[in-house]
């Protein structure tokens, strides 16, 4: 019984000195091989730009890999895989403006991948002093492309802009802007009907019509779900039996009134 119970200790000794020696093994072509991979020369670098709903980009593939280039002064081809870092490549690219995520990474060809995901426009903002951005679904502004100008709704302004974002969330003329464009976008018969928003010194609206009146007055944002409907029941109603273009002006400022001022 004492040499079967000897046999099976000098057995689990073995296997574990097996196990060890495999271990170890393992890791000394592990290191090697680390190593190799860390000489390794890169591939060609891969960029691919995600395409906004709308069908366009605002930023092309190529103009895109002309951006690397100039921001890192290298296209990361023929440079040793050790040298390349993804992530801050990745955390470089996410502080450009229309760019809402970036990821990077090397592939199984050792081929430096970045693949961008646009931010989407929702509107553009004239201020008055100059300045035209687009602004996204976040309230982050962007700068015009210079591969396309997105057909969105137009917000004229008296708005100085300081950060890059506006203020979607203070209270104020900035925060009334976003709302109004998010509501408008948002309706399907309201996107399709209005093409600009405008507001004048005193913080109160008029939207700008494809179609009938020339303009809208809506004053500020209190009751605007009234006023929509009211709205609505000018162009369902109204238009339709008084004639498309009767009217140079509809006011729906005030309460339960709706006020169409004839065309001279």
């Amino acid at each position: 019984m004492k040499k079967f119970l000897n046999k099976i200790s000098s057995n689990q000794n073995m296997l574990r000195y097996g196990l060890a020696a495999t271990i170890l093994v393992f890791m000394v072509f592990y290191n090697r091989a680390g190593r190799h991979k860390v000489r390794t020369l890169s591939g060609k670098l891969i960029v691919s730009v995600k395409h906004l709903e709308s069908g366009n980009d605002f930023i092309t593939g190529e103009e895109m890999r002309d951006r690397v280039r100039k921001k890192f002064q290298s296209e990361f081809a023929s440079v040793p895989i050790g040298s390349l870092s993804p992530m801050e490549v990745e955390s470089s690219l996410q502080s450009l403006d229309f760019i809402k995520t970036a990821d990077v990474f090397v592939d199984g060809n050792n081929c430096l991948n970045i693949y961008i995901t646009q931010r989407e426009p929702m509107f553009r903002l004239l201020n008055g002093e100059g300045q035209s951005y687009y602004i996204d679904k976040e309230g982050t502004m962007m700068p015009a492309s210079m591969h396309y100008s997105p057909r969105v709704l137009v917000a004229f302004a008296p708005i100085h802009v300081t950060g890059d974002t506006i203020e979607n969330k203070k209270p104020g003329l900035q925060k009334e802007m976003f709302d109004l464009a998010n509501i408008i976008i948002h309706d399907d018969i309201l996107h399709a009907l209005v093409e600009e928003i405008v507001s004048d010194v005193n913080g109160d609206w008029m939207l700008i019509p494809k179609i009938g009146p020339s303009r809208i007055l809506i004053g500020n944002l209190d009751r605007i779900e009234d006023k929509i409907n009211d709205l609505k029941r000018v162009y369902k109603v109204i238009l339709p039996a008084q004639g498309w273009d009767k009217y140079y002006s509809v006011n729906l400022k005030y309460r339960g009134q709706v006020i169409c001022t004839k065309r001279a």
